[in-house]
């Protein structure tokens, strides 16, 4: 062979090295927009959990605090109740040491009180029934919320593992998605 053939071999032999690293360059580069975009639309995704997780919140607590004040609504009801059963017994007991005959409009005013004093009383029940339903059913929907976005983020970060990134970029996505976690106190009756 000649030193011209010889020349030309390895110039062709480099043109291929160049194509191939060119090539690699190429898928890589591929590989990374695509790892970009599904980080943009977990990073939109995770801002949108966040979001729901917030207004979730907001109302889980305005739950609480209706519930709370239908608690002490019926609390200030059943005292109301059984100072009015007192009144009631007390009122009796006084009308049957006076004469049969002796009829007084007190008993039956007591008696009305005593009517609207439990209607009202029922009436707040069923409302703090069905305000813990309504709690209940907004835990629900946090908790849900709270594991889908956990996914979420376990998903991105395996992604990003798998795809090889760097531990800058799995860092970058790590503070936007960090798992919300919710305190408060639930009370049952």
């Amino acid at each position: 062979m000649s030193a011209v053939e010889e020349e030309s071999d390895e110039d062709d032999a480099g043109e291929k090295v160049v194509e191939v690293k060119t090539h690699k360059f190429q898928s890589v580069k591929k590989d990374l927009m695509e790892v970009e975009t599904e980080l943009k639309t977990v990073k939109s995704d995770n801002i949108k959990l966040v979001e729901t997780i917030n207004k979730q919140k907001h109302s889980l607590e305005q739950a609480a605090n209706k519930f709370k004040a239908q608690q002490q609504t019926t609390a200030e009801l059943a005292t109301r109740l059984t100072v009015t059963e007192r009144e009631l017994h007390a009122t009796k007991s006084a009308l049957q040491v006076r004469s049969e005959t002796d009829e007084s409009g007190t008993v039956g005013e007591l008696e009305k009180q005593l009517t609207e004093t439990r209607e009202l009383l029922n009436k707040t029940t069923e409302e703090l029934s069905g305000t813990r339903q309504r709690l209940s059913d907004v835990q629900e929907r946090l908790t849900v919320t709270e594991q889908v976005t956990a996914a979420t983020q376990q998903r991105a970060l395996q992604e990003l593992q798998e795809s090889g990134n760097s531990e800058e970029q799995q860092l970058e996505l790590t503070p936007h998605h960090q798992l919300t976690t919710r305190t408060g106190t639930v009370l049952t009756y």
